[in-house]
């Protein structure tokens, strides 16, 4: 975790009981290994920390065939979602409402 935010994030699910998954790259951001692993484990919520993360992510989902329908919360912490961003990532998450 490259972050505070993302420290925060994880510390905060520890110790509410939530299951935590990780990408098995852990010394880099790799937005494939990310998608593969939500297809493979079916998160519902994922965490990032502005667009030096967001952007890539959203690159890399716009164009892979994962399957990352269990996505249904995109959280964001520690730095600046820009709009162009976040527009980009919520018209991949299904709508559940």
């Amino acid at each position: 975790m490259i972050h505070g935010a993302a420290q925060w994030a994880s510390l905060t699910g520890i110790l509410t009981g939530q299951t935590l998954v990780f990408s098995p790259v852990v010394d880099r951001l790799d937005p494939e290994a990310v998608a593969q692993t939500i297809e493979a484990e079916r998160p519902t919520a994922l965490m990032m920390v502005g667009d030096a993360i967001a952007r890539p992510l959203a690159a890399e989902f716009e164009k892979t065939d994962a399957d990352l329908s269990s996505l249904s919360i995109l959280a964001n912490g520690g730095a600046i979602l820009s709009p162009t961003v976040k527009q980009r990532l919520l018209d991949l998450v299904p709508k559940r409402w």
